[in-house]
């Protein structure tokens, strides 16, 4: 969930998990992985994306609209 330019707390998951993000903002904002994994677009608020997390390891990612919006995953074997 991308609420008040924050995309809460940090997050594990498995490999071949699923995992979305919404924009619950009245903002637009991006959802994009520093290393090219992934890459929402643009999410108008009420928008969603989702990406499946085949490999395992720490996927840093932020919004490229409001750089300071940053965060991670982790996706464990």
């Amino acid at each position: 969930m991308i609420e008040n330019f924050d995309f809460g707390s940090p997050l594990v998951v498995g490999a071949g998990a699923a995992v979305g993000v919404v924009n619950a903002d009245g903002v637009g904002h991006t959802w994009t992985s520093v290393d090219d994994v992934f890459d929402s677009g643009f999410l108008e608020p009420g928008d969603g994306f989702e990406f499946w997390f085949e490999e395992s390891g720490e996927f840093a990612f932020f919004c490229s609209i409001h750089p300071s919006m940053k965060a991670s995953i982790t996706v464990g074997s």
